[in-house]
């Protein structure tokens, strides 16, 4: 009964060695910094935008360890269905973060 079907985006990501599909929070140390760059890129998309999206602030405890994600030759790219943090007029909002910018995945030089 609505206006619109609703999709659903999955990204299958493999450690390629082991065939391990990690998640996000199994990329980096649990001790780094990774959730704190990752919302602030998130915020600055917010503060460029603040009429795209339902939240004003993004912090790094919503981070899940399984949120969607995927990587790409020069960084990762996090992303959100539809409704999670934005009407679905917006479409299905994506956040990359250089691999300059996050600290250094552990599961080695791996990368796309």
């Amino acid at each position: 009964g609505g206006a619109h079907g609703i999709g659903v985006r999955k990204a299958w990501n493999f450690h390629i060695p082991s065939g391990s599909q990690p998640l996000l929070g199994d990329l980096f140390e649990q001790d780094s910094s990774y959730r704190e760059i990752i919302a602030a890129a998130v915020n600055q998309s917010i503060q460029d935008d603040p009429d795209r999206y339902f939240l004003d602030e993004f912090c790094a405890e919503q981070l899940r360890s399984d949120q969607p994600y995927y990587l790409t030759d020069t960084g990762l790219v996090l992303f959100f269905e539809a409704y999670e943090i934005a009407p679905y007029a917006a479409g299905l909002p994506e956040f990359f973060i250089s691999y300059e910018e996050l600290p250094p995945i552990r599961l080695g030089d791996n990368r796309p």
